[in-house]
């Protein structure tokens, strides 16, 4: 538009050069407003954006001779909290202006003192780029994008979690019916023997010491089950805590069956080795452990077959035999004759004391 040579010389005390005018142009190229007002030259509707969000106002009251005796008071509506003090000063001034929509209000006091009635002027002041709605939404949206990415990734986290303790259940499970099966062909040797004389009480014996083992697998595989049932339902809901605790209780019962699991392997690997028929070959054993099977198996026996039977059992092994050049199984069946005539000779006494 033509430049307004009297508004320039009325703000500026002369006219512009071109340059001026385009310089300043540019500079204040994002203010906004509809026009100027004819009767007192302000832009109407201004819209300032936020780095020129300081304003100052210039007014002077209608009085013919004694305008140093009229008094003001302004405040601006948003930014202000009351009115100005009374003062003969004809500006004032405002800076650091937040965003929102702002009334400038002013009143004249005439030297008789009659308070006159407020004119106002409105305008706006713009938020920066980053605190429009427009980026709130967008923060919205990458802070849900970043929220579904995140649950996406635990929840891949958690199936492989998942898959791999299934893996190590069915891992542990095929161990135990391995084991499971070689106790059905220790047992089938134990029967097949034909040096084992007191074969009764020895598979009684046996039964006991592989069945606390086999309790401990049988329970906590059980338990395991449920658990990965209820950790499938826990995945379902999202739920992450409840998750990890019962992935740490699944852990925990597979160190559990494993550790019995080998407890009952131990068992069948000596039962084994005492039901192999003999050879005659000697071979370095140790007699404290030796004895000490054939004991529990003696005691185990015979109270599979009769259970009001009971006997305290002191041991006091010499533990610098060491190990001794023999033939274990004919040892241990000469063992398990001499506790079994012990035993029942203990019982017979009992009985013919009456205590």
């Amino acid at each position: 538009t033509a430049p307004n040579i009297n508004d320039e010389v009325n703000t500026f005390g002369r006219p512009l050069s071109k340059v001026e005018r385009d310089s300043m142009r540019k500079k204040f190229s994002n203010i906004l407003f509809d026009g100027i007002s004819s009767w007192n030259s302000v832009p109407e509707k201004l819209v300032l954006p936020h780095q020129f969000n300081d304003i100052g106002f210039e007014f002077n009251a209608i009085e013919t001779g004694r305008n140093f005796l009229v008094k003001y008071q302004y405040m601006l509506e948003g930014y202000d909290k009351d009115w100005s003090p009374p003062d003969s000063k004809s500006s004032a001034s405002f800076g650091n202006i937040n965003s929102g929509t702002y009334t400038f209000k002013l009143k004249a006091q005439s030297p008789e003192g009659v308070w006159s009635q407020p004119v106002s002027y409105t305008f706006k002041v713009l938020p920066p780029w980053w605190k429009t709605w427009q980026m709130y939404l967008l923060y919205l949206l990458a802070f849900l994008g970043a929220l579904r990415f995140l649950f996406k990734w635990r929840e891949s986290s958690i199936e492989r979690e998942k898959d791999i303790l299934e893996k190590k259940v069915k891992h542990r499970t095929e161990q135990l019916n391995k084991s499971l099966e070689n106790l059905k062909s220790t047992q089938a040797q134990l029967i097949q023997s034909e040096k084992m004389a007191s074969l009764g009480e020895l598979t009684a014996g046996i039964a006991h010491e592989i069945q606390n083992p086999l309790n401990f697998v049988n329970n906590f595989s059980e338990v395991n089950k449920e658990l990965i049932g209820e950790l499938k339902e826990e995945i379902k809901k999202g739920n992450i805590e409840e998750v990890n605790a019962i992935a740490d209780d699944i852990e925990a019962n597979e160190e559990k069956i494993n550790h019995h699991g080998k407890r009952a392997d131990a068992i069948v690997k000596g039962m084994l080795q005492h039901s192999q028929a003999s050879i005659g070959r000697k071979e370095p054993t140790d007699l404290n452990k030796l004895a000490d099977e054939y004991l529990r198996l003696a005691y185990h026996g015979l109270r599979a077959k009769d259970k009001s039977f009971n006997a305290t059992i002191q041991t006091d092994f010499d533990e610098t035999i060491g190990n001794v050049n023999i033939i274990p199984q004919d040892i241990g069946r000469v063992l398990l004759n001499l506790y079994n005539n012990a035993f029942y000779a203990v019982t017979e006494k009992k009985k013919q004391s009456g205590n």
